[in-house]
């Protein structure tokens, strides 16, 4: 087998050979784990923050500009996704962009 330079995808690829079905198999139970860790991650981590700074009416301890760099961060990641079509990086980054955008709302909402 040959490694070949595919300069339309940037891919390289062994000549002669297609993913087995085990390969796929295991992407995909690879790519759900994924995105259920990172639903976790961001649902439950910064869910249960916004909800904190809500019911404290304060984001008081929180460094802004943290939040501020995590929300942009996750908005370019969402764009990416959707630029690529890949749901493994649309469904986690665009919830955690939502809810950072959120948190940082908050700080403006809850300043003193």
């Amino acid at each position: 087998m040959v490694d070949t330079f595919d300069s339309k995808s940037n891919a390289v690829r062994c000549e002669g050979s297609s993913p087995s079905s085990g390969t796929i198999n295991s992407m995909l139970t690879i790519k759900i784990i994924t995105v259920i860790l990172s639903l976790l991650v961001t649902g439950l981590g910064l869910t249960s923050q916004v909800f904190k700074n809500r019911k404290h009416k304060s984001t008081e301890g929180l460094s802004f500009h943290y939040f501020f760099l995590l929300a942009i961060s996750y908005s370019f990641w969402s764009y990416y996704g959707f630029s690529l079509n890949d749901l493994v990086l649309i469904i986690p980054m665009t919830l955690g962009a939502i809810i950072s955008w959120i948190v940082v709302f908050q700080f403006f909402l809850y300043k003193k």
